[in-house]
């Protein structure tokens, strides 16, 4: 994907890879953390190889629809999927939220063992993009951040909570 941007952050999670595997693929656990400050349904998570993921998330009379793709599940080492916006009939569709943003994203977790930790490794990558589409991409860098900084906190929380029951 030669001249294709990619979007990363890291985060050092304070808890057990089988947690954190969890809380990305149990459908009681994910929607305690993703998407923070809105309510998160989930429609179907079906963590598989070709197997899709349907997500709402809702606020003050507002949703939005997400689906994931999932391509590859290697439990407790990597998780990746094709993330599109879509309407409520899961039919993709341009973003609602930013124009000209990319219709599909690659989206990979990867976990990496550091000491009694892991590092959350987690990479975005406009697929089938426009020009248009790269650019506005690599401009909301900073807005990116911001929003899985808030999305990372909130894991934080929840891998905490797990780890104490």
């Amino acid at each position: 994907m030669s001249g294709i941007p990619e979007y990363a952050i890291e985060r050092l999670a304070d808890a057990p890879d089988h947690l954190i595997w969890q809380a990305w693929t149990d459908p009681k656990i994910f929607p305690l953390w993703y998407g923070p400050n809105v309510q998160t349904i989930v429609h179907k998570m079906d963590v598989q190889p070709g197997g899709e993921g349907l997500f709402e998330l809702k606020w003050e009379g507002n949703s939005l629809f997400q689906k994931f793709q999932y391509l590859e599940v290697t439990p407790y080492q990597k998780l990746s999927w094709i993330f599109s916006s879509t309407n409520e009939r899961w039919e993709t569709l341009a973003s609602t939220v930013l124009d000209s943003w990319p219709k599909h994203l690659i989206t990979s977790i990867k976990l990496e063992p550091i000491s009694d930790k892991y590092l959350v490794h987690l990479a975005w990558t406009p697929l089938q993009a426009t020009e248009e589409e790269i650019r506005c991409f690599k401009s909301a860098r900073l807005d990116v951040d911001a929003a899985w900084n808030t999305t990372f906190n909130a894991l934080d929380d929840v891998l905490a909570e797990l780890k104490n029951q």
